[in-house]
């Protein structure tokens, strides 16, 4: 018998989900493109239209990122933890204001999947913690209520047995 009180061999097996989950919220994202080392190589595919001619700069891309926004236009779209919620976003425009009296911990909060040819896919985890109205996640900078940079955990490197 499962925990609805059904007897079946699925009922038996069943996994139990719940979600705790925020709604009519906004969020403002912060964030700094960085450029790998595939910047200035030559394209393999033809320029984006929205690309800008000459050498790839942060400015480049900060200015392509911004006309993309302007249009709501995306990859695919962005979602909060799972592709169930899906956000809509724009540009900011000024009014935003953190919920500065707002300070709790919220526990540990997946950060990231790396996914690797093999098929060993490690996730990477953090302590989330909301301070002042700020998430703090960027694992190279300080956060702007002087966090430390976030430590991502489970993506350490495995130490070698002898």
């Amino acid at each position: 018998m499962d925990s609805a009180g059904r007897e079946s061999v699925q009922g038996q097996h069943r996994t139990q989900r719940n979600t705790l989950a925020l709604h009519h919220v906004a969020y403002l994202v912060e964030a700094s493109p960085i450029l790998t080392d595939k910047a200035n190589r030559p394209r393999q595919k033809p320029p984006d239209s929205d690309e800008d001619p000459g050498p790839d700069s942060v400015a480049k891309y900060v200015a392509m990122f911004q006309r993309r926004v302007a249009k709501g236009q995306c990859f695919h779209r962005p979602y909060l933890g799972c592709r169930e919620f899906a956000c809509h976003f724009a540009a900011p425009d000024g009014t935003e204001q953190p919920l500065a009296d707002w300070t709790e911990p919220l526990g540990l909060m997946l950060y990231d999947i790396q996914f690797s040819p093999d098929g060993v896919n490690l996730p990477g985890f953090f302590d989330a913690v909301l301070t002042r109205g700020v998430l703090h996640c960027d694992t190279e900078a300080g956060g702007p209520n002087g966090e430390p940079p976030v430590k991502v955990r489970g993506w350490e490197p495995k130490e070698v047995q002898s």
